[in-house]
């Protein structure tokens, strides 16, 4: 709580540290100088020099200081940690989070990560990324610091020196604050994050002004003035670089005048001490405040929060903070740049910031995240009611130069007292309930509970043992198929997924699936699934193979050479496959979906849009996308069964669909009745318990073999009997 309170403190300290000895130096040589003339001059002029070189050492340090409480406020962070270790998604998260830093200068120029080997993973530099060649240049030994700072984990800073340049660089591990993210920590050591910043022009010109200095200059080479000069030395003790600065003959002008103007020249010289004092106060302050606000919005940062939940906690009434992201801001900065994501993050603020008021404080706590902190009597209740109007405002799109834009956001809150949690404790519940609000559909607010701590361990539970099950091939595939119109023939068999979880026995896929979504591993599954499908249908010809593919895959750039690699390991015809994706999947990145399902479609594979009706399809939709089939969701099917004049809204759509070339297909036929009303409409595919259930690739293929034998009558379990079993709660079900 009081680590940032220190740090201004730390700051303030060290500029009375440097400034105020020499301050008394100046008065007692001011003193001597009326009884001892010449030696006055020859003593003044190297306590001068010596005062330079102490405040320039000591500036450096208080930059040094800076630089390392910088690098680790954003190195100690959950959202750092989950973006390096687990979502996979670090790019876009580097981007958002230190990109336009290193293009405007605030704090760093240079932003890198690298591996705990030392190998680059990427960096930043101006705004623009670096290439792997340039982040190695000057090494990544070097830029790790690993012989001047071997202490890991701890945040620590130097001087780096790289051709005719020098920064300063600050570097520390990439570890998240919570331990439930602990075990995501490579067993190889975790990343190493480090931010440079050059010893420029603008740095010296600033030094100048501060300390009263002239002529400062950065040099390579040793000067031939060493009394007016600075070593910056390398951890072996060998010079770096110097600083140099132009001499102030302050005793030689004093010994051209006449004694009787001595009293007025110490008397000169007091002033300056004091407007030295004054400015190094007044530096450090600036530093201080600095430390507390983020560099993009101006609002309070990460560690201004964490102290705001510390005072409030210590006030003894209770607090609430409230934790809060852009849904959909990452397709603002993919479609439209960084600079009207920027935009965006400001016109939010100000938003944000505008509800709240004097009722709590706003504050920026790294890349599209926001948190409110709410302290006092009824502070749960009116957290609730700043989330509550935030969420009403949002409806409104934010104009962005020409751009409008529709944001939502998702919120979590967690309160408690001085005994119940600390500021970080409040701050982790806070980012549960955030997620649990994201989970739950987004553009919600979500209050923590012990519940969503036990979901977030059931959560990690399954993320353990969903590895596993990869590792040892712990899935199981069931297929169900799909009938032509008279239901006599299997037409298609449609892969659906099963887990069983060592600790929680059978799992839904509506718990599991959004479980490999978040952690990055339903890319694997996904990959696995096609795989065993393809290999278990590829004896069933002519039947088409439907495999489910999840909106996360879609962001896989390499998914479709990865299924052109399965067709070919397999021998699957691409022609006999068929893709089913739902709406969800397309409308996140509409655009980068396109291109995606284009290059799939390249390769043979037909596409198929399952759920329809449920969403946003329309027709303009389906002729973007181009289908080959539709799945007219089961809910539409039961709907019509008991309003008939809802028939009519199925027959029109299939009616467009055929106008399109688009097959339709009927899922969730399970009664006579939900038969005749697909057959009405002109289905030319029926899915259900009515006909099939899903049973196993060996059930499938006695199943064919029945079918074969009898001339393609239909080998169903019980014609006209309603079959009960679970249903499919997500198309990988």
């Amino acid at each position: 709580m009081t680590e940032s309170l220190g740090q201004g403190a730390s700051f303030r300290r060290e500029a009375l540290r440097v400034v105020l000895p020499n301050l008394l130096l100046v008065l007692l040589v001011a003193g001597a100088a009326f009884g001892l003339v010449r030696d006055y001059t020859l003593t003044v002029d190297g306590l001068e020099s010596e005062r330079t070189r102490r405040a320039l050492h000591a500036a450096i340090e208080l930059q040094l200081e800076a630089m390392e409480a910088l690098v680790h406020d954003n190195a100690y962070w959950n959202d750092m940690a989950r973006a390096s270790y687990v979502s996979q998604a670090l790019t876009p998260f580097f981007e958002e989070s230190f990109a336009y830093v290193t293009r405007d200068g605030r704090g760093y120029d240079v932003a890198l990560q690298l591996r705990a080997d030392g190998t680059p993973r990427l960096g930043y530099a101006g705004g623009a990324p670096l290439p792997a060649e340039r982040i190695a240049r000057p090494s990544a030994d070097q830029l790790a610091m690993r012989s001047r700072l071997p202490d890991l984990p701890h945040a620590a800073s130097g001087l780096l020196r790289a051709g005719d340049r020098l920064f300063f660089v600050g570097r520390d591990v990439v570890l998240p604050e919570s331990a439930e993210l602990a075990a995501t920590v490579p067993a190889a050591g975790p990343d190493i994050l480090v931010f440079a910043k050059e010893v420029g022009a603008e740095e010296l010109e600033s030094l100048e002004r501060t300390l009263q200095v002239k002529g400062l200059r950065l040099a390579f080479d040793p000067p031939t003035d060493r009394a007016h000069a600075l070593r910056l030395p390398r951890d072996d003790g060998e010079p770096l670089a110097w600083l140099t600065w132009t001499g102030t003959p302050v005793g030689q002008r004093a010994l051209a005048e006449l004694l009787p103007w001595l009293a007025g020249v110490g008397a000169l010289l007091l002033l300056l001490g004091l407007a030295g004092v004054r400015k190094a106060w007044r530096q450090a302050e600036e530093l201080a405040r600095q430390a507390l606000l983020d560099g993009l919005s101006g609002l309070p940062n990460r560690r201004a929060i964490r102290d705001a939940l510390g005072r409030g906690l210590l006030g003894g009434g209770s607090v609430t903070v409230a934790m809060l992201d852009l849904d959909g801001f990452k397709a603002v900065n993919d479609n439209y740049g960084h600079m009207a994501g920027d935009h965006l993050l400001l016109a939010f603020a100000r938003r944000l910031t505008a509800i709240c008021g004097a009722d709590g404080q706003v504050g920026r706590l790294g890349g599209d995240e926001f948190a409110v902190v709410v302290s006092g009597p009824n502070s749960l209740a009116r957290g609730q009611d700043i989330a509550r109007r935030l969420l009403a405002v949002l409806e409104e799109p934010f104009r962005i130069g020409e751009i409008t834009l529709s944001i939502g956001s998702s919120i979590g809150l967690a309160h408690g007292t001085l005994g119940e949690a600390d500021a970080s404790e409040l701050l982790r519940r806070a980012d549960v309930a955030m997620y649990a609000a994201k989970r739950g559909g987004r553009g919600q607010m979500v209050v923590y509970s012990d519940v969503h701590d036990q979901r977030q361990a059931d959560a990690h539970r399954i993320e353990q043992e969903l590895r596993d099950a990869l590792k040892t091939g712990g899935f199981e595939l069931v297929y169900q198929p799909l009938m032509d119109a008279s239901g006599r023939r299997i037409v298609a068999v449609e892969a659906l997924l099963r887990w069983s979880s060592p600790s929680l026995g059978r799992v839904s896929p509506a718990v599991f699936i959004p479980v490999a979504e978040e952690t990055g591993l339903i890319n694997a599954i996904g990959l696995f699934v096609l795989e065993r499908a393809c290999r278990d249908a590829l004896p069933w010809a002519p039947l088409r193979l439907a495999v489910n593919v999840s909106a996360a895959q879609l962001r896989n750039p390499e998914l479709a050479e990865e299924i052109a690699a399965i067709l070919a390991r397999t021998g699957f015809p691409a022609a006999r496959l068929e893709l089913e994706l739902t709406e969800t999947c397309l409308v996140e990145d509409a655009d980068r979906a396109a291109a995606m399902l284009d290059r799939i479609r390249a390769l043979g594979v037909r596409l198929s849009l399952d759920d329809f009706g449920t969403g946003y399809a329309s027709i303009g939709f389906l002729r973007r996308f181009a289908f080959d089939k539709v799945k007219i969701d089961r809910s539409l099917v039961e709907e019509a069964v008991q309003r008939p004049q809802r028939v009519t809204i199925l027959e029109a759509t299939a009616r467009i669909a055929s106008a399109l070339d688009i097959e339709v297909v009927a899922e969730g036929i399970e009664t006579d009745a939900h038969l005749q009303v697909a057959r009405r409409v002109g289905c030319c595919a029926l899915q259900g318990w009515l006909f099939h259930s899903a049973r196993s690739a060996e059930a499938i293929a006695e199943l064919l073999g029945r079918q074969e034998a009898e001339g393609g009558e239909p080998a169903v379990d019980a014609p006209g009997v309603r079959r009960y079993g679970p249903r499919s709660l997500t198309g990988w079900s």
